[in-house]
C-alpha cells in the first residue's frame, strides 16, 4: 500500500493564485498543479498572512511518499 503525508496548498482568493515556495521564497503560479505544498498548516498559515495578507484558503491534501 502506497504511503502518504499530509501537504497544505494556499490560495489567494482575490487574484485566485496558488502560493509556490521554492528554495526559501516564495512564487505564485496559476493552477493547483504548479502549487508548492507547505509541509504543516502553521508554515502554510504563516506564509499566507506575510504574503497575501486577509483573503486566502489553504486547502489540505495528502501526497505520495517516493522511496
Amino acid at each position: 500500500m502506497a504511503e502518504f503525508q499530509p501537504a497544505y496548498l494556499v490560495q489567494d482568493t482575490e487574484s485566485g493564485l496558488f502560493l509556490c515556495p521554492r528554495d526559501g521564497d516564495v512564487g505564485y503560479c496559476k493552477l493547483v498543479t504548479q502549487a508548492g505544498p507547505f509541509d504543516s498548516y502553521d508554515e502554510a498559515f504563516e506564509t499566507a498572512v506575510y504574503n497575501i495578507g486577509a483573503r486566502f484558503v489553504i486547502f489540505s491534501c495528502a501526497l505520495m511518499v517516493k522511496h
